[in-house]
């Protein structure tokens, strides 16, 4: 069987593993199809369709968290510049209206990130040092070592993520946050 007939069989699959990690879904079709495209590059032989379809759910996943993890960083980069109103001034070509919706959308980020904060700390605290393994950005250490080091399996750590981000998106689904307040219950 090749590998874009398993792929296609299973794009539903890989689809719904892409969405519980990204909330973007213009975000979860570019991941899927980098995803494919790299997978094929590599021209790599499996032994059975097992063991294919378990190596591009893998990719999927990784690819996946690769993606949650650079818009993190878009996101702290933009969210850490400080839009004031003397900035307006050196800003000549930049309208009012453009100007007013950018400081929105600044909020729409604070107050998000301020509502995450809450939910991390309602969390149980395997599930916030999992958290923090995957995505604490000071740690110069890989999420593997790290996992090594603190003497968690990285499966056990990982699964601590990902159930503590359900719970993060129930959370802020619960609390009426924009682009949360329409997911299904089951993520």
């Amino acid at each position: 069987m090749r590998l874009t007939q398993i792929w296609e069989e299973r794009i539903h699959i890989f689809k719904t593993i892409a969405q519980a990690l990204l909330i973007d879904s213009a975000t979860v079709e570019d991941v899927l199809q980098e995803t494919i495209t790299k997978v094929l590059q590599k021209k790599r032989k499996f032994e059975d369709q097992h063991e294919a379809a378990n190596y591009l759910r893998r990719a999927v996943i990784n690819n996946s968290i690769d993606a949650f993890r650079k818009k993190q960083r878009y996101l702290k980069h933009f969210i850490a510049r400080d839009y004031n109103s003397s900035e307006m001034a050196d800003r000549k070509s930049e309208d009012a209206l453009s100007f007013l919706i950018k400081e929105e959308t600044i909020e729409q980020r604070s107050k998000l990130n301020r509502e995450v904060r809450k939910a991390v700390k309602l969390l149980s605290p395997p599930q916030q040092e999992a958290i923090s393994i995957f995505f604490d950005h000071n740690s110069p250490k890989k999420v593997k070592e790290e996992c090594r080091r603190k003497g968690i399996p990285y499966s056990t750590a990982r699964s601590r993520m990902l159930k503590g981000i359900d719970n993060i998106r129930k959370h802020l689904r619960g609390r009426g946050i924009e682009g949360f307040k329409n997911l299904p219950k089951e993520v």
